[in-house]
């Protein structure tokens, strides 16, 4: 009997052992790190394939206040945006980075009550393609992201407030060039046309 669980503890590691060569070789950029124990074999997936594409939320907490299509201004105000609103945190929570890119616009300057207030434009490229990143109605934009520096994936951006044409603290969040949607969020609100945390049903 003690034969044979040392047997299969053995076979249990070996299994391991594969599906994390297997992931390597699917995805190379990805960093596991594995665990052993006397009765269990565990491997713990802790790194990413990418930064190149947007991913993530780039808020740490919140819900989602307006879909992409929102009525509420996203369809009427930005047709051109894939946009969501994000919620549920107050003024000077940081914003974080999802992608790695270029600065295009770190616009600090702004008409109260009058467009995106304070935001950041960072360029970046997802399977081949150009698109923008748009993080808007800051509080506040980080002193190292200025026009032209590079960002990295996670690197914080600025705190969210209430700046530019804004009925309330949250940060505007959207893609031009990319569809705001998954793999390049982590879920899709319940309805892209949503204008509520209630009826986008998203929160983290």
């Amino acid at each position: 009997m003690i034969r044979t669980t040392f047997y299969i503890q053995k076979l249990r590691l070996i299994i391991a052992i594969i599906d994390a060569i297997i992931i390597l070789i699917m995805f190379p950029y990805t960093v596991f790190a594995a665990s052993f124990s006397g009765s269990a074999t565990a491997v713990t997936i802790i790194g990413t394939s990418s930064s190149q594409c947007p991913q993530s939320w780039p808020l740490a907490h919140g819900y989602i206040t307006q879909g992409p299509q929102g009525t509420t201004s996203h369809y009427r105000l930005y047709p051109n945006e894939q946009a969501i609103d994000i919620g549920g945190n107050p003024t000077d929570t940081p914003a974080f980075a999802t992608f790695s890119g270029t600065v295009l616009v770190a616009q600090t300057d702004y008409t109260p009550g009058v467009g995106y207030g304070r935001y950041v434009d960072i360029q970046g490229t997802c399977n081949g393609a150009a698109f923008t990143g748009r993080w808007a109605h800051l509080d506040y934009i980080d002193g190292a992201v200025t026009v032209g520096s590079k960002v990295n994936f996670g690197q914080l951006i600025g705190g969210i407030d209430n700046t530019g044409n804004s009925e309330g603290t949250h940060l505007h969040y959207s893609f031009l060039g990319l569809t705001m949607g998954t793999p390049y969020i982590p879920q899709n609100p319940a309805f892209s046309t949503c204008n509520s945390n209630v009826a986008c049903n998203i929160n983290w």
